[in-house]
């Protein structure tokens, strides 16, 4: 489970990947149906036998930095103090405490680079709400909210999880099929491969 959540939060920051067979991106797949799935009725042994088949294809990956981190400051841009941490790292911190299984300190890092707006610690720590993971209660409200807020800025994965809660009005969100298309729209738009496949399977045109 926490290869799972791991690699989920990975794929946030590198983006969906190309290949149909990238263990992370295959690992939305598993979340969609633990977290957001449509049918609420899903079998839990197909679930727990997709984490564990995805967990064993990706047990090498190793943490990638995430997109969001910037190269090197030009000279015109007045680099950071000294010892001032982005909120960037911060995201990046928390993923390497939860690859090291400290979740509880993942979810910490998590907390405080999303509280200053980075759209990948938001959809991770909406991640850790959804699974009641780090020493939180599972709150799929709060879950609902940080999805928001990640989708809002743009973050695909978000976006496309956002949708399938409004469209099952999970979250404590309204059941609300307009709400659903437009965000599984915007998530396709950027290339998210699984939007496409939900749009088609709620029937909403694309």
């Amino acid at each position: 489970m926490k290869i799972a959540l791991l690699l989920l939060l990975c794929c946030a920051c590198c983006g969906p990947a190309s290949a149909a067979g990238d263990g992370s991106a295959r690992l939305v797949i598993a979340y969609a149906h633990d977290v957001a799935a449509l049918s609420q009725t899903a079998a839990s042994a197909p679930r727990e036998a997709a984490y564990e088949e995805y967990a064993a294809a990706v047990t090498s990956t190793t943490v990638q930095a995430p997109a969001a981190v910037p190269a090197k400051p030009a000279a015109s841009v007045p680099a950071a103090p000294a010892g001032l941490v982005t909120a960037a790292e911060m995201h990046q911190r928390g993923l390497e405490a939860l690859q090291a299984s400290k979740e509880t300190e993942a979810v910490e890092w998590f907390r405080k680079a999303a509280v200053l707006g980075n759209a990948g610690a938001q959809y991770g720590l909406g991640l850790m709400y959804a699974a009641g993971r780090g020493g939180l209660r599972k709150d799929e409200a709060q879950a609902a909210d940080w999805y928001r807020k990640a989708a809002e800025q743009g973050e695909a994965n978000a976006q496309n999880v956002l949708g399938l809660m409004y469209a099952e009005g999970r979250g404590r969100l309204p059941k609300d099929m307009a709400r659903a298309a437009e965000w599984l729209r915007k998530s396709a738009a950027q290339g998210n491969p699984y939007a496409p496949a939900n749009l088609e399977r709620l029937g909403i045109k694309k």
